[in-house]
């Protein structure tokens, strides 16, 4: 029942929000924010009638983790209707997203999903990371 979805994630997420974007109604449309090392990182994801992907390239250090997402995000402006949003990426990165969205873009918690896939540093990040608790 939802008139427009937003899809950001890094590379890690690629899989997973190809299989959205597999799923979404064809009347719903999809903004799509995906973060890669560079241009030689981007891939061809399911078509949608109504979606547009914006790729950004964060370079090979990994401590900008996250940091492209975060700036495209500050400018993005959601369409009217009802929505929602998933988000997946470096747990920090998505845990000041995760925040952004919340605050600055009044987004209701019901219509937020969030995933750290990786944490920066860490070895073994638990995949239940989901940022509730930021």
């Amino acid at each position: 029942g939802s008139d427009w979805f937003l899809l950001v994630g890094d590379d890690t997420a690629i899989p997973a929000i190809s299989t959205i974007l597999e799923t979404l109604p064809a009347s719903a449309s999809a903004t799509v924010f995906l973060e890669v090392v560079d241009r030689d990182d981007e891939v061809v994801l399911p078509s949608h009638p109504n979606s547009t992907v914006t790729w950004l390239h964060r370079g090979p250090d990994p401590r900008h983790a996250g940091g492209p997402l975060e700036a495209s995000l500050r400018n993005y402006q959601r369409p009217a209707g009802n929505g929602r949003i998933y988000v997946a990426c470096e747990a920090g990165a998505m845990r000041r997203i995760r925040a952004q969205l919340l605050t600055d873009k009044s987004i209701n918690r019901e219509h937020l999903v969030t995933r750290g896939y990786w944490k920066l540093g860490e070895t073994d990040h638990p995949d239940g990371d989901y940022g509730q608790d930021a």
